[in-house]
């Protein structure tokens, strides 16, 4: 013991003077203005440069992150070499003396490794309120019809939906028996073809198809109107994705969306962004539904916020179940947009609440084929029957999904 002892009462110094053989002495580490020292123990794994930012000529505090970044290279360089020279040197002097105490407790349960900040898309990252479990949930693709020869047929073979008559009592009868295809095929005329009022546009009307991949492949929103009775004011119609490609036209067999209003009142609305990904286009799809509210004096606004995956190649395009990543919905003066001056009196009616509220889910992708969604207290999650919008918005439950052939 005494004989351990006596070898490593120069341990310290040892590795203090081996140090400064191996490395150099360590650049100086930069200090933004106004900061004080840094952090005992601070190394490059610690601080990542998230974006570098300059105010004017001076760089922000983003920018001196880079700066000491590599200025503690150095640092942590000469502190690595310092413990492995310390740990090998103990080893050896304590060789000799085998410790036979007690082994330290076990800790109480599984300890989380540290992931270095500067790791992408790591699990750890996530917030508390998403679930990362090992076991995601599956979402699938949707059954889809054809190939047809033209997008005509294809429609076509579409359900019919609505009726074309009425009793007396105010229940439709005789079911419509073609699909009203119109829409489809010139979407200029798809009632639904309109930018919802709430969302910051540039255009008014929506992108409903896109052109992706190599060979042109054409990826299509298209509503299918249903059928009213003569006289009624009702407007309804079913949304299907369809898809162009070399061997012909496919379709969803069931509509993705549907609306159905008194078009006298209310009117519907969509909002499309289009991101390619290589073999895979995301569409991200803003489905509204509004009408008058307030006495007539304003205008209420729901938004259903759609996130669908759509691939073209393989041996039939994969069109997977949409997740509703957000739902917001807004109430608002009629005078506060366009439109005529409103009565106040209506405006404080109790079922006037103006105003609105809007949760979206933020969208992480550790990988192509799996998503990981966080905030929000939604259960839902991919939705394989036809969505009603601004009727029922299954908002998608946090945690991972993996989208699944």
């Amino acid at each position: 013991m005494r004989e351990a002892a006596r070898r490593c009462a120069a341990l310290a110094g040892l590795v203090e003077e081996l140090a400064a053989i191996i490395a150099p002495a360590a650049p100086p580490v930069p200090t933004p203005p106004g900061a004080g020292a840094l952090p005992i123990g601070l190394c490059h794994g610690d601080v990542q440069p998230e974006n570098v930012r300059f105010d004017g000529d001076r760089p922000t505090h983003d920018a001196w992150v880079v700066r000491m970044n590599r200025a503690l290279d150095g640092v942590c360089m000469i502190e690595t070499m310092r413990t492995v020279l310390a740990l090998l040197l103990f080893g050896a002097c304590t060789k000799a003396t085998p410790d036979h105490s007690e082994p330290p407790p076990t800790p109480p349960g599984p300890i989380t490794p540290h992931i270095d900040a500067g790791v992408v898309d790591a699990v750890a990252d996530a917030p508390s309120d998403t679930t990362t479990s090992s076991d995601p949930a599956a979402i699938k693709p949707l059954a889809m019809a054809g190939p047809y020869k033209t997008i005509d047929d294809s429609c076509a073979a579409a359900r019919p939906c609505g009726f074309t008559d009425m009793d007396a009592k105010g229940n439709f009868t005789t079911p419509a028996k073609t699909p009203d295809c119109d829409a489809v095929l010139d979407q200029s005329g798809d009632p639904i073809g309109q930018v919802p009022t709430t969302i910051n546009r540039t255009r008014p009307t929506a992108q409903l198809w896109r052109l992706v991949g190599k060979d042109n492949d054409e990826i299509r929103v298209g509503g299918v109107r249903c059928a009213e009775p003569k006289g009624m004011r009702g407007e309804s119609s079913e949304h299907y994705v369809f898809v162009h490609r070399k061997d012909g036209w496919w379709r969803t067999e069931q509509p993705m969306m549907s609306w159905s209003y008194n078009e006298k009142y209310c009117g519907g609305g969509m909002y499309v962004l289009w991101n390619d990904k290589g073999p895979r286009t995301i569409i991200g799809i803003a489905a509204g539904h509004n009408c008058l509210a307030c006495g007539k004096q304003g205008y209420s606004e729901s938004i259903t916020e759609l996130m669908v995956r759509v691939e073209t190649g393989g041996t039939k395009p994969l069109v997977f179940a949409p997740l509703v990543v957000g739902i917001r919905d807004k109430t608002w003066r009629m005078d506060e947009f366009s439109g005529p001056g409103v009565d106040p009196k209506m405006l404080n009616e109790p079922d006037c609440k103006l105003g609105g509220s809007a949760t979206s889910l933020t969208e992480k992708w550790p990988s192509d084929d799996e998503v990981i969604l966080s905030g929000g207290t939604g259960t839902g999650g991919p939705v394989d029957t036809t969505i009603k919008i601004g009727v029922d918005a299954p908002l998608a439950a946090p945690g991972r999904y993996r989208f699944v052939r």
